[in-house]
């Protein structure tokens, strides 16, 4: 049986009148890759943002490795756990290498300059995420996909066991969308590291990930493997399409028919 990596538990959050998170409970396991879907603001970036303890919650609590998350320290916690958020900015002068470096903050002193073990760690990180031979580039001139690889190579270097993804695919065309969430199934299956995820695509979550947890009513409602929760029949109720699930190359996949016909356009 495998250990937690992360623990969920009652928690809640409101914003103004509008309760968001109504007491969810979830456990991303270690070496797993866990997706979180739902409709649109149904609460699945904020409940990644409590996870990473950018955000308070009302009531409720997280544990990661096993200890609650208030215990650690920024810099502890960043070398636990890498956050990617959906929108990031970069210097239009910044080269690849310099934004992979940023990766090293929660090794780094301000008395002590870069040593051998940042460079050789952030060079691996660059090899790993095959954006090695662009290290001399601005950050700027990058394909969008290549950008992304960029920004997880920069994750990368922070040596954390747990990587934390918001919605990684937004503004990609298929193919580079395609690309990085590969790379992000390679690291975790070659390497065991545990990955949560924000996706919109059900098809990309069901094909990329251990587990799914549908955000739904303010609760993590249906978790669980991609093809006992992704069935036609929820895909229905919570998303309003009509849809087949199926195995497609030795992995689950999802076919949209068309919308439900229940629904009016």
């Amino acid at each position: 049986m495998m250990s937690a990596a992360i623990e969920v538990s009652g928690v809640k959050v409101a914003f103004g009148d509008h309760q968001v998170l109504r007491g969810v409970n979830c456990t991303v396991e270690q070496g797993s890759i866990v997706t979180f879907l739902g409709r649109n603001g149904c609460g699945k970036s904020t409940l990644l943002k409590i996870i990473t303890g950018n955000l308070k919650p009302d009531e409720g609590t997280v544990s990661i490795g096993g200890r609650p998350l208030a215990s650690y320290k920024s810099g502890e916690l960043a070398r636990k756990a890498a956050f990617l958020p959906q929108f990031h900015e970069t210097p239009k002068d910044m080269t690849v290498l310099e934004l992979a470096a940023c990766g090293r903050y929660p090794y780094q002193h301000w008395w002590k300059g870069v040593s051998t073990r940042d460079r050789e760690v952030v060079a691996d990180a660059l090899r790993r995420t095959h954006t090695y031979e662009l290290k001399d580039r601005t950050v700027a001139s990058l394909s969008g996909g290549e950008r992304q690889r960029v920004w997880i190579a920069m994750a990368l270097a922070q040596e954390p066991d747990i990587l934390l993804l918001d919605e990684p695919t937004t503004y990609l065309d298929i193919c580079h969308q395609l690309e990085v969430l590969e790379l992000v199934n390679r690291l975790n299956r070659e390497e065991g590291l545990t990955v949560v995820m924000v996706l919109h695509d059900i098809g990309q979550a069901c094909r990329y990930s251990t587990k799914v947890c549908i955000i739904e009513d303010g609760l993590a409602a249906r978790c669980g493997a991609p093809m006992e929760v992704l069935t036609p029949q929820s895909i229905s109720e919570v998303f309003g399409v009509d849809a087949d699930v199926e195995m497609r190359g030795g992995r689950p996949g999802v076919i949209i028919n068309g919308l439900c016909s229940s629904r009016n356009v």
